[in-house]
Formats: C-alpha cells, structure tokens, sequence
C-alpha cells in the first residue's frame, strides 16, 4: 500500500513537470 500510493506520487510528479515543459515550450512559441 505504502509502495503503491509512493508510486502515484512520483508519476503525479512527473505528470506535474511535463506539464511545466508543456507550458515553457508554448511561451518560446
């Protein structure tokens, strides 16, 4: 259980950063 909610934390986290990428890729457009 501990693992598995560990493990949402870093895909939600990562999904988190893609986003920021996403978003910084949009403004040097």
């Amino acid at each position: 259980r501990l693992l598995k909610s560990a493990n949402h934390l870093e895909l939600f986290v990562f999904f988190d950063k893609l986003h920021k990428w996403e978003d910084m890729a949009n403004l040097s457009d």
